[in-house]
């Protein structure tokens, strides 16, 4: 279950920023969307095209993860 730490809303608004916690682990949400989450696994560097592009899509999948950017 998760615990909230921290809210903020505006006036005349249900969402707003949020701070929880779940098992130890810390998500902020902006507006209901998760924005952060938990720390992803590290990225290790491309070291020629091909592995270019396999690290790319890690970093897309860590952003998604995150909730940086949409699914």
């Amino acid at each position: 279950m998760a615990k909230s730490l921290l809210k903020v809303t505006r006036e005349g608004a249900d969402a707003g920023f949020e701070v929880l916690e779940t098992s130890g682990a810390i998500t902020v949400l902006v507006d209901g969307t998760q924005i952060l989450a938990e720390q992803q696994a590290a990225i290790a560097d491309a070291t020629d095209a091909a592995t270019a592009i396999t690290q790319i899509n890690a970093i897309l999948d860590a952003l998604q993860a995150h909730g940086l950017i949409a699914t």
